[in-house]
């Protein structure tokens, strides 16, 4: 469970041991100790936190995979779609060492580098196909979504209103950290002229819907009542435009 992240944590305190006494390497391998078991990263010292940062190499995508596994525990939502990874696959490495099987969609992804990266690992798989949702809003059309336990997205970009659409008709959990783009509307084709727009407009798609700006700037769409959004547990709070 975890191996590679116990492997980095052991290679973490031996190259610190000049740092850490007696007493604080005991509470930070009681902290790993107790991760493992709960998979609650927030309720862990900032010690261990800081080990965290070091091993996440500071990188906004690997921080969305820790705070993932927090709001999807993998004993509940094992099979997780992660929609737009692009050629980076960090999200999905850091998920399938922590007892997740993930799930790639993108309609350009590259089939060999994710060859290269996994090789014939099973918790990880790929699906060079596009993500399209049913405007309908019907459930008998778009991607099926009957066989995962959640949707994730790591600014997925033009697939942003798609997820969200199919995870509300067919009632799946989602958390997307969004990007800075803006696009047309699905429905009408209309287009937005900041990105305050763009947000308000994808809140609206259903009172499910809520969009969470962190204290770093960064806005997540989810339709969980709550969300981790950052190392460090942030206010929770509805997107400043909507009342």
């Amino acid at each position: 469970m975890g191996q590679k992240l116990v492997s980095e944590f052991n290679n973490y305190l031996s190259n610190n041991s000049w740092f850490f006494n007696e007493d604080s390497t005991n509470n930070l391998k009681a902290n790993m100790e107790n991760y493992l078991q709960t998979r609650d990263f927030f309720s862990c010292s900032d010690d261990f936190k800081d080990f965290i940062n070091f091993y996440c190499y500071f990188s906004n995508d690997s921080k969305f995979a820790f705070q993932l596994m927090s709001d999807f525990p993998a004993n509940e939502f094992q099979r997780v779609l992660e929609v737009g990874c692009g050629d980076n696959f960090s999200i999905a490495n850091i998920l399938s060492q922590n007892d997740y099987n993930v799930i790639l969609m993108d309609s350009k992804l590259n089939t060999e580098l994710f060859k290269e990266k996994f090789g014939s690992e099973d918790k990880v798989t790929a699906i060079k196909k596009r993500f399209i949702c049913d405007k309908a809003a019907t459930s008998h059309k778009g991607t099926d979504l009957s066989s995962y336990n959640c949707v994730i997205g790591f600014k997925p970009c033009k697939a942003t209103e798609h997820i969200i659409r199919q995870c509300i008709n067919q009632n799946k959990p989602f958390i997307l950290l969004v990007c800075n783009c803006t696009h047309k509307s699905v429905v009408d084709g209309r287009t937005f002229p900041n990105k305050d727009e763009w947000l308000k407009y994808l809140q609206e798609i259903s009172k499910e819907v809520k969009i969470i700006r962190n204290k770093e700037g960064f806005d997540y769409a989810t339709n969980l009542e709550s969300i981790h959004t950052g190392l460090l547990k942030s206010p929770h709070r509805s997107f400043q435009y909507i009342q």
